[in-house]
């Protein structure tokens, strides 16, 4: 639910509110139009319902009402996902709000693959990072829009992954205490 706050200040600042909402949903969903008039991104800019610092917008107004419950079950993206990007570099963190909305989108379009995958597959593709500065941010490495296509690391890595898990033997507890014992 769009925050109250947000349609009181687009009026008075004279933004239409059709068109302040969707302007401002497009910059949550990191999804910008090709054109949005220059009137509107003046006045969304001068009535500082976001800001620019450090190349991440910083929302000084929530765009929505966080509802109970809700975003709780995403949490983990934040904890658990984002954190290891911005472990290696970062400016590769992500905006929390267009990688949460990618992960629901990514899950929805794969409901066959689980959290921990997610968050194994990852680990793998960071490992294989040689520099950090080439780190892919925490929103494209789920997928990235390309014209008509998405393309997605993480689906490339969520292959590696499974392949790796499918192919690495598990070696049981009394296995491997036989193991120890004859050594």
């Amino acid at each position: 639910m769009i925050n109250p706050r947000i349609l009181e200040i687009l009026s008075a600042f004279n933004i239409p509110e059709k068109d302040g909402v969707s302007y401002l949903l497009s910059i949550h969903y990191d999804c910008i139009p090709s054109y949005v008039p220059t009137t509107i991104v003046q006045k969304i800019n001068v009535s500082q319902i976001i800001q620019l610092s450090n190349n991440q917008i910083v929302w000084k107004e929530p765009l929505f009402i966080k509802e109970e419950g809700i975003n709780e079950k995403w949490e983990w993206v934040v904890q658990d996902y984002i954190s290891l990007f911005g472990a290696i570099n970062p400016k590769r963190k992500g905006p929390k709000s267009a990688t949460i909305a990618r992960m629901k989108s990514f899950f929805a379009q794969n409901p066959e693959v689980r959290k921990e995958d997610v968050l194994g597959a990852t680990k793998m593709y960071i490992q294989n990072v040689n520099n950090p500065e080439y780190l892919i941010s925490s929103h494209y490495f789920i997928f990235k829009d390309k014209g008509a296509d998405k393309v997605s690391h993480l689906e490339e890595w969520l292959d590696k992954y499974n392949l790796f898990i499918s192919t690495t033997p598990v070696v049981s507890e009394a296995s491997n205490y036989e193991v120890n014992k004859m050594q």
